[in-house]
């Protein structure tokens, strides 16, 4: 099964958000917030790990 969450309800840094959905199984996540808040490469290797 596939499990999926966001960061919504977590005012968390997106490294924080992913290290702690990784170990529970999730294997994707829908981040909010605009999109000039993320630097992309930096989002993109967090999400790679």
């Amino acid at each position: 099964m596939h499990l999926s969450t966001h960061n919504w309800m977590r005012a968390e840094p997106l490294e924080v958000t992913l290290k702690r959905i990784k170990k529970f199984g999730y294997e994707s996540i829908e981040i909010s917030g605009e999109p000039e808040q993320y630097k992309t490469k930096e989002t993109r290797a967090l999400l790679k790990e």
